[in-house]
């Protein structure tokens, strides 16, 4: 019988970035089990899929950078993984890295946005990073921008594998929507909640009665609470924290983001395929997914041009019913489980060889 792959993988991933990323991983045929090492535990309801948490001493920050690459290696040895797999450069890249030589096991580096290329160019950072990076096998990208950065630098290495998601489970729903405007993200200075309420208060000086829900949570959330506050706009303005995001993706009209870098961002995929207007700015590999006036809005990640997009996709959301088909006929075709499944199997397949 042909000896299958056992993946282990050092990330701090959300629980729904184990469905994005992980169980599309654990669907492939080569694959017969797939461990991620956590600091917190978390139950993931896939029989290939089992989730370790840290002993509560590497959790605390100065062991926790000392140690888990030890620990992990140890588990590697104990559970008989032959590759390994992590996620963003620090910690976990480096994790990954001396795991790699500690085993002998394949190092595979999953960038997610373009986290690790901002590092790569600080000098402080760039020694470390062309060592992690050329220890590894195959450096993972979400899209063709982060790829050319990424030759751009030197690297040959490097295999598409974005985020997909379940398009079984996100479908378009035909009903009255209990929100105009959706924002889905981390409120911190990259993700730039305040950028979006500031364009939405301008929305609303121009008489448009509309509403907005944002769903998240950070750094950025008791200063965006007292904006909310302080523009009048408690009303029209909701504050969510949920797990349950699919039942707002299905009562919104229109996703608004403002990031200063993404990779492909999930809660884009997501929305795209409940047939949501996307109004997004072309940052990391965004544009590799939406087309301007196609199946989404590109906005240049200014307010002005915020409240442009915003107000087109408002006003016009009837008529725009193709520009939402598309959106989710882009998701099918290109960023469902399948592609990412196939993805896994032609790189497992290349380590194989």
């Amino acid at each position: 019988m042909e000896k299958k792959f056992t993946v282990f993988v050092f990330a701090r991933l959300k629980p729904s970035q184990i469905n994005y990323k992980i169980i599309p991983l654990s669907n492939s045929p080569l694959v017969e089990r797939v461990y991620v090492l956590r600091k917190t535990p978390l139950e993931v309801n896939n029989e290939k899929v089992e989730c370790i948490a840290l002993p509560k001493i590497l959790r605390i920050r100065l062991f926790y950078w000392l140690f888990t690459a030890l620990y992990g290696a140890w588990l590697i040895r104990k559970k008989g993984a032959n590759v390994i797999v992590s996620y963003n450069i620090f910690p976990h890249g480096f994790n990954g890295y001396v795991a790699s030589l500690i085993t002998g096991k394949p190092f595979i580096f999953a960038e997610i946005n373009e986290e690790t290329l901002n590092y790569f160019s600080n000098s402080l950072f760039n020694f470390f990073i062309k060592k992690i990076l050329n220890r590894a096998t195959y450096i993972t990208v979400p899209g063709a921008n982060t790829a050319k950065r990424w030759r751009i630098n030197g690297y040959n290495n490097l295999v598409p594998l974005h985020s997909t998601i379940n398009t079984e489970v996100f479908l378009p729903f035909a009903q009255e929507k209990w929100f105009d405007f959706l924002f889905i993200g981390e409120f911190d200075d990259n993700k730039r909640p305040n950028l979006i309420l500031e364009a939405f208060t301008e929305i609303r000086k121009m008489g448009i009665d509309a509403s907005l829900c944002f769903i998240g949570f950070g750094q950025l959330e008791k200063n965006l609470k007292e904006l909310i506050k302080k523009n009048n706009l408690t009303q029209y303005v909701s504050v969510i924290k949920t797990n349950n995001v699919l039942e707002y993706l299905l009562n919104s009209k229109v996703l608004v983001m403002s990031s200063l870098s993404e990779g492909i961002p999930c809660a884009m995929l997501e929305s795209m395929a409940c047939e949501l207007i996307v109004v997004v700015p072309p940052v990391g590999d965004i544009a590799d997914v939406v087309e301007h006036g196609v199946n989404g809005f590109l906005h240049n990640n200014t307010k002005e041009d915020i409240v442009k997009w915003m107000v087109e996709a408002y006003k016009n959301y009837d008529s725009l019913g193709l520009m939402r088909e598309k959106a989710r006929d882009t998701i099918i075709k290109g960023h469902s489980y399948q592609f990412a499944v196939a993805g896994w199997n032609k790189l497992l397949m290349r380590i194989k060889g």
